[in-house]
């Protein structure tokens, strides 16, 4: 009994800590692209959310944040697969690739 507690509290405590799966038809999260997370006071499903900036306060690119994804509001007319520019009103993500922020 204490081993089925144990194991019942750490799973608790991972989805908690946002250790969920991205899409968990299982535990209540249907709708395509929406994950568990915990808000402060319970778990919900949403879509994710990334954090929004501006091409300037990207910071630096490199192998330590590649995969990293943010969101720009001043894209300068963005083209998929492409390094972001500054200088426009374009509003997109965008993700590290280990060398450059790259339009997605």
């Amino acid at each position: 009994m204490k081993t089925i507690f144990a194991w019942l509290l750490i799973c608790e405590c991972a989805v908690a800590a946002g250790l969920s799966p991205g899409s968990n038809v299982d535990m209540g999260c249907t709708a395509s692209g929406q994950a568990l997370v915990y808000n402060g006071s319970a778990i919900v499903c949403q879509a994710p959310q990334r954090p929004v900036t501006t091409v300037g306060a990207l910071g630096s690119c490199s192998s330590s944040n590649q995969g990293a994804m943010m969101f720009v509001t001043d894209a300068l007319a963005p083209v998929a697969l492409s390094a972001v520019a500054a200088g426009g009103a374009v509003r997109i993500g965008v993700t590290c690739n280990g060398t450059s922020w790259i339009v997605q």
